[in-house]
C-alpha cells in the first residue's frame, strides 16, 4: 500500500499577518512530521474555502500532545472557524474523535467542517497502527458522517432496533422501498444471533443514511435523526472508496491522493 502526494501549482500573494514572521501564502504538496517519535502529523497548509461568492484563505493546522489531537482551520486574520479533537487514549489503533465544531455561525464560510475531517482521515492514513476513527455522533450530524462514509456501530440491540424501526415510516415512499424490506426481514427473523442481527442491522442501517444522502434529503424534516449513535470508518472504508476521498481532496485543492 502506498501513498503518493503530487505538487499543485496555485499562486497567492496574500499574508497571514497573525504571525509577525509571516510568509506569502502559497500552495504546494503537504509536508509531514514525526511527533512525539512516532505519531505523524501534517504541517500547517493554506487552503481556499468558499465564502459566498468568494473564496477565503484559511489554515488547516494539526497538532499533538501525549493524548490527543488537534485538527483546527483558522482564516488569514488568525481567528479560529473551526476546532476537532480526536485522542488514541483507550486503544492506540483506533483513533477516538470528540470534538469537531464549527466556530464561524456569523460567516458563510463552507468546508470548515470537512476539512477538519479529511485532516483526521490524513492522520489516521499516515500512521499505520491506526486503523479506524469512531466517535458518538449527535442526531442532526449522522449526515454529515454519513456524507464521508461513516457507518452506524452501534451495539446496543435495542437502540437499533428503534433506530430500523425509524425506518418503517417510509413505507410508501419507493425510494426508501429496499431499506423498509431489509428492515422487516431482519425484524421478523427470530432465529438469530445477537451478533448477526448487530453486524446486519447496522449494515441496513447504513444503506438507508446513504440513501438519504443520494436523495439529498438529509435536510428535509421528515428524514431528521433525533438521538445520535456510534459511528466508525475504519482504513478499509476509506482504501475501498479510495476515489471518492481522492475526489474531495481534489475539490477542497488538498494536495494528497491515495493510490494502493
Amino acid at each position: 500500500m502506498r501513498f503518493t502526494i503530487h505538487i499543485m501549482k496555485i499562486s497567492n500573494t496574500n499574508q497571514y499577518s497573525a504571525n509577525p514572521q509571516h510568509n506569502s501564502i502559497s500552495f504546494e504538496a503537504l509536508k509531514f512530521k514525526k511527533v512525539n517519535n512516532y505519531i505523524n502529523i501534517f504541517e500547517d497548509f493554506p487552503i481556499k474555502l468558499k465564502y459566498g461568492n468568494l473564496t477565503e484563505d484559511c489554515f488547516v493546522r494539526a497538532n499533538t500532545d501525549t493524548k490527543r489531537f488537534y485538527v483546527d482551520v483558522e482564516n488569514k486574520e488568525g481567528r479560529h472557524l473551526g476546532i476537532s479533537t480526536s485522542n488514541t487514549i483507550k486503544d492506540k489503533s483506533v483513533l477516538y474523535n470528540s470534538i469537531i465544531q464549527n466556530l464561524h455561525q456569523d460567516c458563510n464560510i463552507q468546508g470548515v467542517g470537512s476539512t477538519m475531517r479529511l485532516g483526521q482521515i490524513i492522520i489516521l492514513l499516515e500512521n499505520p497502527k491506526i486503523n479506524k476513527i469512531k466517535l458518538f455522533s449527535m442526531g442532526d450530524a449522522v449526515f454529515f458522517h454519513s456524507k464521508f462514509k461513516f457507518k452506524p456501530a452501534i451495539t446496543d440491540k435495542e437502540e437499533l432496533t428503534k433506530k430500523l424501526e425509524d425506518i418503517l415510516v417510509h413505507s410508501n415512499d419507493e425510494r426508501f422501498s429496499k431499506n423498509v424490506e431489509d428492515v422487516k426481514n431482519l425484524l421478523s427473523n427470530d432465529n438469530q444471533s445477537k451478533k448477526y442481527y448487530l453486524k446486519n442491522g447496522n449494515e441496513i442501517l447504513k444503506q438507508y443514511l446513504q440513501n438519504v444522502v443520494k436523495n439529498n434529503l438529509h435536510k428535509d424534516p421528515k428524514f431528521k435523526i433525533y438521538s445520535g449513535f456510534d459511528m466508525e470508518l475504519t482504513k478499509k472504508d476509506i482504501l475501498d472508496n479510495q476515489d471518492f476521498y481522492n475526489n474531495l481532496f481534489n475539490k477542497f485543492g488538498i494536495d494528497y491522493q491515495i493510490n494502493t
